[in-house]
């Protein structure tokens, strides 16, 4: 007599047979749910959808610092980018619709900008597509860490970093410090900078009517610079 098989091993079969019968089926229904949770992505992330005005942005996109890319359509005298937001995706049938519009108004973050600062983004980027990563909301204005693409085989590079590096402008004082900590870190970045910029005697720190030591007057107006910053942030205090 033979004896019947286990439960557990006849569930098993089952199983087997069961999927051997409808892989097919099977199969395309992971296809649907992988697809489905790629346009939940999407949804999530607004991969299509374009800013034209700031109020547009989801206010999580600001919180954890987004990086949305666009085209720099315009730069005004004080240095604010007018930007058009360029979505992630775009659609053939959509492509009419997402030229133009308004723009957002970006402040490239961190820095004072002089006029010779000025006229260095806008030679640099000016027309140029670029990303910009949302550090603070203002009043309709977005302050962003911007990238501009150095070549086509290389990176992106911060237009803050550039121009403090550079000794183009300063960095901007803040009577209150940045809630977000991306925003912190790039100060952070910058102060270094700054202070090589001001070893170095670059731009706004180079000092050509001085005849004495070059040492000098570099590290005298650095301690001055950082001193009455050190004697607002006390006044604040008291």
């Amino acid at each position: 007599m033979i004896s019947e098989p286990p439960p557990k091993q006849v569930l098993e079969q089952s199983v087997h047979n069961f999927i051997d019968a409808h892989l097919r089926e099977l199969k395309w229904t992971s296809y649907g749910l992988a697809g489905l949770g790629i346009i939940i992505v999407l949804r999530r992330v607004k991969s299509t959808t374009k800013f034209s005005h700031m109020a547009d942005i989801p206010t999580h996109f600001i919180s954890k610092n987004y990086r949305l890319q666009g085209h720099v359509r315009n730069i005004s005298d004080n240095g604010e980018l007018l930007v058009e937001h360029v979505p992630i995706l775009q659609w053939n049938f959509l492509s009419s619709k997402v030229k133009g519009g308004n723009l957002l108004k970006v402040n490239i973050a961190g820095v004072s900008l002089t006029p010779v600062a000025v006229k260095w983004v806008t030679d640099r980027v000016l027309h140029k597509n670029v990303w910009f990563r949302l550090l603070q909301a203002g009043d309709a204005v977005l302050d962003c860490d911007v990238t501009l693409k150095k070549s086509w085989l290389r990176g992106h590079f911060s237009i803050s970093e550039e121009l403090v590096k550079h000794g183009l402008c300063s960095v901007r004082h803040y009577h209150t410090p940045p809630s977000s900590q991306a925003y912190n870190q790039l100060l952070t970045r910058l102060l270094a900078l700054e202070h090589k910029a001001q070893g170095k005697g670059k731009g706004l720190w180079k000092e050509e009517e001085y005849t004495g030591p070059s040492w000098f007057p570099k590290t005298t107006q650095w301690l001055k610079h950082r001193l009455n910053s050190l004697f607002r942030r006390k006044r604040k205090v008291k």
